[in-house]
């Protein structure tokens, strides 16, 4: 599996010991400072912020066109307008 560059970064960033100085973490590295600081940033957002969670789905009744609707965090909808499908979305929901 290869590794993003942010994946690359965030596991660089979590290298850092405690007692090292940035700036000597950065040089051991090969990294700029401002490098450094802009990827911990991403970094502390990244595990400050969990994971979005799915809404429950919404078993639409009566409709003859859409058979359920997916409300996503996000605001994002996913109709389904197939039993079949949706039998087989059951399993995974």
């Amino acid at each position: 599996m290869r590794l993003s560059h942010q994946q690359k970064m965030f596991a660089l960033i979590g290298q850092k010991q405690t007692s090292q100085s940035t700036k000597d973490f950065c040089v051991a590295k090969g990294i700029g400072e401002a490098s450094y600081y802009y990827w911990l940033k991403k970094y502390r957002q990244g595990v400050e912020q969990p994971a979005p969670a799915f809404v429950p789905v919404q078993i639409v009744s009566g409709s003859a066109a859409v058979v359920a609707s997916i409300q996503m965090p996000g605001g994002a909808i996913t109709s389904v307008y197939d039993v079949q499908v949706l039998s087989f979305m059951q399993a995974y929901l």
